[in-house]
């Protein structure tokens, strides 16, 4: 029987990481948390906390590709980020291109704001959500 995979989707920034969990079974995801990071350089220990709890068999980085695709200095910084979450975690790590999650994420944001949530409020979650549409985004590509 096919009980499907788990996989945890991450989008970079260098002052916050989004991290969303998601299941290959459901091709559905959830955000998780936003964790901080300081000039770039993320807490490990916090990420490695929630691969501790949630066991993911995959990991998936957000790759913030400029308009035509190309490489931007965030997108490499992405890469980095994710070489270095492959080493420390053991886990396989694939990149996807995240510009659909943040188009998502600013439709989200400007629907927000028409309802009259506060940036502030909005702001603790945004990361999150960014990390579980690109998460989403990447399951619905996946084979089967």
């Amino acid at each position: 029987m096919n009980t499907g995979r788990r996989v945890m989707g991450f989008d970079y920034g260098r002052r916050k990481i989004g991290v969303a969990v998601g299941q290959t079974l459901t091709g559905t995801a959830q955000a998780l948390a936003t964790v901080p990071a300081r000039q770039g350089q993320p807490d490990w220990a916090g990420l490695q906390r929630l691969i501790d709890e949630w066991q993911p068999e995959l990991l998936v980085v957000g790759a913030p590709l400029g308009p035509e695709g190309e490489a931007t200095p965030i997108s490499r910084e992405a890469a980095a980020f994710a070489r270095r979450l492959a080493s420390q975690s053991g886990l396989s790590v694939e990149q996807w291109d995240e510009r659909f999650s943040t188009q998502a994420a600013r439709q989200w944001y400007k629907q927000g704001r028409q309802q009259g949530l506060t940036r502030r409020s909005q702001a603790r979650s945004l990361d999150g959500m960014a990390a579980r549409w690109m998460l989403e985004d990447w399951l619905r590509h996946q084979p089967g």
